[in-house]
């Protein structure tokens, strides 16, 4: 009679299995390249935006500085959220906290001049350098989240517009 079939052999020889390369799952990105991240950025941008329109109908009712410049950043970022998401930016975490910490030392700078424009004067001094170190610091995090793009970009992980 022949060979026996593999499963009919007993178990001390065992059948060869077939080689299956198992591939490694992809790593966890939270750059706006996946589908779910492009619409999220753009539904984020457009809450943004909406919040943006409706702080500065409030300053058409009574103008406080503060206001009006929490209204337009909220609008600038939410357009440029949008458009991050539309070209799929790879700046990462650093790029978002450089524009929170930019936007927060907007708030700090519009606040210490709505205290001026108000004659509420007190010491405008700490409230100032605050803000111009926030915005400092929010702008080299800027500039290091853009070099990470940049170096994304050129290793072939480019925009796909």
């Amino acid at each position: 009679m022949g060979e026996e079939p593999a499963e009919m052999k007993g178990d001390s020889e065992q059948a060869a299995e077939p080689d299956v390369a198992i591939k490694p799952a992809p790593p966890v990105s939270l750059s706006l390249d996946s589908k779910q991240m492009r619409y999220f950025g753009f539904t984020l941008g457009a809450l943004l935006n909406l919040s943006g329109i409706v702080g500065l109908a409030a300053v058409y009712r009574d103008f406080s500085f503060q206001q009006f410049v929490i209204g337009m950043s909220l609008i600038v970022i939410g357009i440029l959220t949008m458009m991050a998401a539309k070209i799929r930016y790879k700046g990462g975490l650093l790029s978002i906290i450089g524009v929170v910490l930019s936007f927060f030392g907007l708030i700090a700078i519009s606040v210490e001049i709505d205290s001026i424009i108000g004659s509420t004067q007190k010491s405008v001094y700490a409230g100032l350098a605050l803000g111009i170190i926030l915005i400092l610091t929010g702008i080299i995090l800027l500039r290091l989240g853009h070099r990470r793009h940049l170096r994304l970009a050129r290793q072939g992980h480019g925009n796909k517009s």
